[in-house]
C-alpha cells in the first residue's frame, strides 16, 4: 500500500466516503457521456447495444469475481486482527493471575508492569495504529516483565513447573502483540487498488457506448457507480481494521484492565 494514500478516510465516515467515490464517478460519467455523444450519434451507438450488453455482462462477472476475492481476503485479515487483539488481552489477564507464582516482590512488580502495559496499549498504541503508525512503546514493559521472570529462581519443582507455564503464556503474549501490530498496517497491495479502480472505470467507460438518451444514460451509469463505490469503500474499511469506521476498538483490553486489581 502506498503510504498515506487513504489519509482522508480519517476525516470521513462510511457514508461520506461512499459519496466521495460516487461524486468522482459522476464527474467521470458526465464528461465521458458528453464526449462520446459528441463523437458518435445516439442512433449509431444504438445499433451496437446488443454487443455492448454482451461485453458488459462479461466485464461485470470479472469485476464480481475480483471484488469478491478481495473482500473475502480483507475480511479474513480483519477477523484475524480482532482475534489477535483478544488473544493479547487474554494473555495479559492470564499472566496477571499467574503472577503470584513468583516471589512476593516479583509478583507485585509484574502485576504493576502488566497494568501499565494494558494502559499503554489502550491510551498510546491504539491511537497510533489508527494513524497507521507502528507502535513500539509497549515493548519496554514486556522486556521488564521478561527480565523479572527470567531472573526468578523457583524454590521447588512445583514452582518451576508453574514458572515454565508462565513463560509459555508470556511468549503467547509476545506473538499476539506482533500479530496485532502487523495487522494494523496495510494488508492489501496497492496494485490491487489500481486494478480495482481500472476495472471499475473501464466497466463504466464501456457502458458509455450504449445508445440511450443523454439523461437516461447518465442516470443508468450513475446507478452502476453506486454498487461499485460501495465495494471499494468496504475493501478500504476492511484493509485498515484499526482505522476506518468499522475499526477494531480495544474493548477486550479495556475489559481486562478493569479486572487487574491488587
Amino acid at each position: 500500500m502506498f503510504p498515506g494514500f487513504f489519509n482522508f478516510t480519517d476525516r470521513m465516515n462510511f457514508l461520506q466516503l461512499c459519496l466521495f467515490f460516487i461524486a468522482c464517478f459522476l464527474i467521470y460519467i458526465l464528461l465521458g457521456v458528453y464526449s462520446i455523444g459528441w463523437v458518435w450519434s445516439r442512433e449509431s451507438r444504438e445499433k451496437k447495444n446488443d454487443v455492448v450488453n454482451g461485453f458488459t455482462g462479461v466485464l461485470g462477472l470479472i469485476f464480481a469475481v475480483l471484488v469478491g476475492s478481495v473482500i473475502v481476503t480483507a475480511w479474513q485479515y480483519q477477523d484475524r486482527a480482532d482475534t489477535d487483539s483478544s488473544k493479547e488481552a487474554d494473555a495479559v489477564g492470564d499472566l496477571y493471575q499467574m503472577a503470584p507464582n513468583l516471589g512476593e516482590r516479583e509478583s507485585i512488580y509484574v502485576k504493576s508492569r502488566l497494568r501499565d502495559y494494558a494502559k499503554n496499549v489502550i491510551e498510546v498504541e491504539w491511537p497510533l495504529m489508527r494513524k497507521t503508525i507502528k507502535p513500539t512503546s509497549g515493548w519496554s514493559y514486556l522486556f521488564e516483565i521478561r527480565s523479572t521472570i527470567a531472573n526468578y529462581t523457583p524454590p521447588s519443582t512445583k514452582n518451576s513447573i508453574l514458572l515454565n507455564n508462565m513463560e509459555k503464556k508470556f511468549n503467547e503474549l509476545l506473538d499476539a502483540r506482533r500479530q496485532r501490530i502487523q495487522s494494523s498496517l496495510y494488508s492489501i497491495p496497492f496494485v490491487i487498488y489500481i486494478l480495482l479502480f481500472f476495472v471499475s472505470a473501464f466497466i463504466i467507460f464501456f457502458n458509455m457506448f450504449l445508445g440511450l438518451p443523454y439523461w437516461l444514460h447518465v442516470m443508468f451509469l450513475s446507478c452502476l457507480s453506486i454498487p461499485i463505490s460501495l465495494c471499494i469503500v468496504v475493501i478500504i474499511a476492511l484493509d485498515l481494521p484499526f482505522r476506518t469506521q468499522i475499526r477494531i476498538n480495544p474493548d477486550e483490553m479495556q475489559r481486562v484492565l478493569k479486572l487487574l486489581k491488587d
